[in-house]
């Protein structure tokens, strides 16, 4: 290796162990309000809400369960981005705020995203094993979402 060569790759460790200082806060809650939670209030049974936790949580809502290469940058700065948009489009932490045509809007763009496997994405799902959803698994995801969409709207109808 030449001089140029080594003096080329220690400024890139350099600039590389500097930008690990630039780092996004973590999109952890400490105070999490159960009773405003998309699971919470539509009373999922719990192999509905393991599904959820596993494959949407983590982008879906205030609380993300980082593994330690989330802490790298730049890929911080890429999980990060994917996050905040995540939560834009919808926050199942924030789903009681939520006014019933948005819940509604929100539950028909799930079953749609789960019967195109448009959700979870495709590099979430191969870095997360436990995101990977089984045909069993979308068909009980779709049949759920459905029934609590036609609650939805058989109460906002009366």
């Amino acid at each position: 290796m030449t001089s140029r060569t080594a003096v080329s790759l220690f400024i890139l460790l350099i600039l590389f162990l500097g930008l690990q200082l630039f780092r996004y806060t973590k999109n952890t809650s400490e105070e999490i309000n159960n009773t405003a939670d998309f699971l919470y209030s539509t009373s999922a049974p719990k192999e509905i809400s393991d599904l959820f936790l596993n494959a949407c949580y983590d982008c879906h809502s205030n609380n993300t369960h980082y593994k330690w290469y989330d802490e790298v940058v730049p890929i911080n700065w890429y999980i990060t981005q994917n996050i905040n948009q995540g939560k834009f489009v919808l926050n199942f932490s924030e789903w009681e705020s939520l006014s019933v045509l948005d819940r509604e809007v929100a539950l028909r763009a799930m079953l749609f995203d789960i019967q195109t496997e448009k959700m979870p994405k495709k590099m979430y799902a191969t870095l997360h094993k436990e995101a990977r959803l089984s045909e069993a698994d979308k068909k009980r995801l779709v049949a759920w979402v459905d029934k609590i969409h036609k609650q939805l709207v058989e109460n906002h109808d009366h």
